[in-house]
């Protein structure tokens, strides 16, 4: 046992030991229940998109009886998000002069690394997991922002009205998934190391989903015979 003017004691290495114990308990504790509520937004997530799939495409398969149009839509688009997420992964701001050096001769000249571009030609593109990351956060902003907007127009007048849950929140979130989305956009240019191109090319995919949801929602409405603006509230239903 060392004495104190060595230092300490054994027994302040035990305390030490028991205390980083402790956190690396609770860090993996806070790691699980991170992980636990991202697969249940994920599920949500997946049933959502899954309804509004089979909204558009209609209803279920008369033989089957599965959503035969949605599964085949998803798998499409699944197929093509990752062929770009393979094949443009180590582009833009996750490209390296190692590139140009990792490779043998024998691999350079094999047909499965045909995709690998020089850190030259890599440098000109865009990342591609970056881009699908910042599509996924837009989507993500853009809906619950919709969403806190509809919460405060649709209980404005209504007799459940309350501040807090219909205004004050709703507000609140709306600032902060607008603060997220506007920190990707203005942070390349003032934070070190951030790129300024795959935010914008998420930004313009973005606005073309909308521009044709916008499209779709206008020809549907004309097709079903429904306004797809009211211009008055609807007449009281008398009881």
């Amino acid at each position: 046992m060392r004495d104190h003017a060595g230092g300490g004691t054994d027994g302040d290495g035990v305390v030490a030991a028991k205390d980083e114990r402790k956190q690396i308990l609770i860090e993996r504790f806070a790691n699980d229940l991170r992980e636990a509520f991202a697969g249940l937004r994920d599920f949500i997530e997946i049933l959502r998109v899954s309804l509004a799939v089979v909204l558009l495409f209609g209803l279920l398969h008369g033989k089957n009886n599965t959503p035969h149009r949605c599964i085949w839509t998803l798998a499409t688009i699944s197929v093509v998000v990752g062929i770009f997420g393979v094949i443009f992964y180590l582009c833009g701001p996750a490209s390296s002069s190692s590139l140009d050096t990792n490779l043998s001769t024998a691999q350079a000249g094999s047909i499965w690394y045909k995709g690998v571009f020089s850190y030259a030609t890599a440098q000109k593109f865009p990342c591609s997991l970056l881009i699908i990351t910042l599509i996924s956060n837009f989507g993500t902003f853009l809906l619950y922002m919709m969403s806190c907007i509809v919460a405060m127009v649709a209980f404005h007048e209504h007799h459940m009205h309350n501040f807090l849950k219909h205004k004050l929140i709703p507000a609140f979130g709306l600032v902060a998934n607008l603060g997220c989305m506007l920190f990707y956009v203005i942070g390349p240019f003032s934070v070190p190391g951030m790129s300024a191109k795959e935010p914008f090319y998420a930004l313009g995919f973005c606005a073309l989903w909308g521009i044709y949801g916008a499209v779709y929602f206008i020809r549907r409405s004309k097709k079903i015979g429904k306004s797809a603006f009211i211009a008055a509230p609807p007449a009281p239903v008398v009881g």
